[in-house]
């Protein structure tokens, strides 16, 4: 049958024999400061761990209670270095505090506590103190003792180290009488001396030895770990300390070695390493947890009194956790129902036998469960003490350990929403899935803000796991913008200029047109109509803002049709222009204008052209139109005589073409037909209005016949156009 000591959740977990841990208490001197420090040290594996530092305190040893209470003896050391008298002190490892208890009126090295709850310190001489009275005793002083290192159980006897290299068994009737168990090389020191007990046939004995006698905790000393065989006188080495422990102490070194009381929560077919003690890894929290298993024993040779059922702290849900009790026995009272403490008393009742009675408070037991109503229930180790006591002093304790194991859910997402956007959020592969908005799978999508809970449960243990994640809505900016146009109409010069920008998440950044989001707010180079501009905040929501790029009024211009004006003649051009405006001309070609630099010349052309007017107005944008001014000459300008008389008299001896001077250039080609068609004169380039030139009125040198003849002629006009002519002509002789 297996016994363990009292294991706080950050001591051991449920895979840790706690048993085999040691707590010790060791100092460090830092900077001229004394700290002790508290931790523990598995001798299986040499695995050491730090708890808790004392700050100005020299711990000299320490002790572990069967309620659970630490208790260290040491002395204070103040910034000046003097040394207050040997204190007692009780720790809380859940939160390191200490409480001075009493003090010493001598320098105590060691420390240890019996199964009554009775404190032994040990150094010139031994002293008792009654940790539920308050009663501080000297027992006496041996002849020729002082406590070198430790004190310490072992087969239900005061046991400790002395400087004469001894172990010795102390008589606490008598104790002048006082017997060697051990006897160690006396050149060196036993700073530690605990009993570990496995059952009550099975207890383990460490001692540490080191062989610095002027400083055995102090520098590079180093301890050294060994098994103690009290009856085969040996010494097994298992491995070393930290440096400057001074004290160690089991959970169990105070247990009595009688078996004649048996509490064994786990029952005999259970052949689990925690022994006495009944283990549940993972319960959840949601249902009650009975504090045993169901064929758990309760023995004792003598008269069962009582059994003290205790739910240690720390309890991180509070009054929430608390133990309960079902149906209980005539024979057994119990009280503290749905308290953290339940005592099961017996009653005045006979029963048969102790068998009987031994049997009525495991039903009592059996029914007692460990209930959390909160909600979520926070994981970690719910311990339970269980102590049996029977006539004549007999005690046993047995624990129970109920892990909740923390099943890990985390909600991972963006944390916040955009307008009109979509957050996802997931969490890892459970079993189940139950999310506040309903949904049962691992992943959601969300359009609103707020705190989304998701419950999951837990593939191996069934255990559930809870985590809340809020989701925030971004407020969109709000922009203000001013819009310059184009200068001109349908220009591409435009602007939009953010003025300021409230709401969102500054910073922001902008872009228009796909370009690359900028720190920018200036945009040019644009035309006219809706742009739109996208604003990201620094939170990576997106918002479009269209803007309005206004167009300047085009410039209407319009010169009018064409014109046709008689050769030598003239006429106004008369554009119409809008809107009003200081508007600069400029007309080209500029001939025959009368200006050509306003807004209505007056044109004399002599032959057609076309004019092109360039308007400008006062911010620089044009307009331009033309004209097509035609001149045309009538054929009246043009004539012939229809009879002519080559006589050689000076008068009519030549026929030619006639026209004003002025418009006629010249006869590019005259040409005479007689009656048959035949050609019988040409001539080219000939003047004009010269009566001295053209057809002399002969054919082929000999004078023609008189009659009528056919005549064409191409002319030539000043300004450049050809026209065709043709008539008779009567020649007379």
């Amino acid at each position: 049958m297996n016994r363990f000591f009292l294991c706080f959740a950050f001591l051991c977990s449920a895979n840790i024999l706690c048993a085999q841990n040691l707590i010790y208490t060791k100092y460090e001197i830092v900077n001229d400061t004394v700290n002790a420090i508290i931790g523990y040290f598995n001798p299986t594996n040499c695995s050491d761990s730090i708890i808790c530092k004392i700050e100005n305190f020299f711990g000299e040893d320490i002790a572990i209670c069967p309620n659970g209470e630490i208790y260290l003896t040491g002395y204070s050391v103040d910034i000046n270095g003097f040394y207050t008298p040997n204190r007692i002190i009780k720790l809380n490892l859940s939160d390191c505090t200490n409480t001075t208890i009493t003090q010493l009126s001598e320098a105590s090295t060691s420390c240890t506590c019996a199964n009554d709850g009775t404190l032994y310190f040990g150094a010139s001489s031994i002293w008792k103190y009654d940790t539920n009275t308050g009663v501080l005793d000297s027992i006496g002083a041996p002849f020729n003792l002082y406590i070198s290192g430790d004190l310490s159980f072992y087969n239900g006897q005061l046991i400790g180290t002395i400087y004469t290299g001894s172990v010795v068994a102390f008589d606490l009737d008598n104790i002048e009488n006082k017997v060697e168990l051990f006897k160690y090389d006396p050149s060196t020191v036993a700073l530690g001396l605990v009993s570990a007990s496995k059952s009550c046939d099975s207890t383990i004995v460490y001692i540490t030895l080191t062989n610095d006698v002027g400083g055995p905790i102090v520098g590079d000393t180093i301890n050294k770990l060994y098994a103690l065989d009290i009856p085969s006188q040996t010494l097994t080495y298992l491995c070393e300390l930290p440096r400057g422990i001074a004290g160690l102490s089991s959970a169990t070194e105070f247990i009595a070695q009688d078996c004649a009381l048996v509490l064994d929560l786990n029952g005999p077919d259970n052949n689990t390493s925690s022994g006495s003690n009944y283990t549940w890894d993972s319960w959840c929290g949601v249902v009650p947890a009975p504090v045993c298993d169901s064929d758990m024993i309760l023995y004792s040779g003598y008269r069962i009194d009582s059994v003290q059922i205790h739910l240690l702290p720390p309890l991180p849900n509070g009054s929430a956790e608390y133990l309960s009790y079902g149906t209980i026995p005539s024979f057994v009272a119990a009280t503290g129902q749905n308290t953290a403490k339940i005592l099961l008393s017996r009653t005045n009742g006979s029963v048969p036998n102790e068998s009987v009675a031994a049997n009525y408070f495991i039903e009592a037991i059996k029914s007692i469960r460990l209930t959390n109503t909160s909600v979520p229930v926070t994981p970690g180790l719910r311990t339970i003490q269980m102590i049996a006591f029977a006539k004549g002093g007999l005690i046993d304790t047995a624990f129970t350990y109920l892990t909740i194991p923390e099943v890990v859910v985390e909600i991972v997402g963006d944390s916040i929403i955009c307008s009109n956007d979509t957050v996802v959020l997931s969490v890892d592969t459970f079993k189940n899935y139950l999310w506040s908005s309903g949904a049962t799978s691992n992943t959601i999508s969300i359009y609103d803000s707020g705190l989304y809970t998701v419950t999951v449960t837990d593939i191996n243990n069934g255990c559930t796991g809870v985590d809340s994640y809020a989701v925030n809505d971004v407020l969109p900016p709000v922009a203000d913008w001013e819009a310059t146009p184009p200068r001109c109409h349908n220009g591409l010069d435009g602007s939009i200029e953010l003025l300021q920008i409230n709401g969102g998440s500054p910073a922001f950044l902008f872009s228009m047109g796909g370009g690359t989001p900028a720190a920018l707010s200036l945009f040019t180079g644009l035309e006219s109509g809706i742009q739109t501009i996208t604003i990201i905040d620094s939170k990576g929501c997106i918002w479009l803002d269209k803007v309005e790029v206004p167009n300047p009024a085009a410039v209407f211009l319009d010169i009018g049709s064409d014109l046709v004006i008689d050769v030598g003649g003239f006429a106004p051009l008369t554009p119409t222009i809008s809107p009003t405006d200081n508007y600069t001309y400029q007309w080209l070609p500029t001939d025959y204008l009368s200006c050509d630099n306003c807004l209505s010349p007056i044109v004399t052309p002599l032959t057609d052209i076309q004019y092109y007017l360039e308007a400008i107005n006062s911010e620089g944008c044009s307009v331009k139109d033309s004209v097509l001014v035609k001149v045309q000459i009538p054929d009246g300008n043009i004539y012939a005589p229809n009879i002519f008389t080559p006589n050689d008299d000076g008068k009519d001896d030549y026929f030619n073409v006639f026209g004003d001077p002025l418009l006629v250039e010249e006869v590019i080609k005259l040409q005479i037909y007689d009656r048959w068609g035949a050609l019988i004169y040409e001539g080219i380039n000939l003047s004009s209005n010269d009566n001295n030139i053209g057809w002399d009125g002969t054919v082929r040198g000999k004078s023609a016949s008189s009659g009528v003849y056919v005549w064409m002629a191409s002319i030539r006009f000043t300004n450049g156009k050809t026209v065709q002519k043709w008539g008779d002509i009567t020649l007379v002789r």
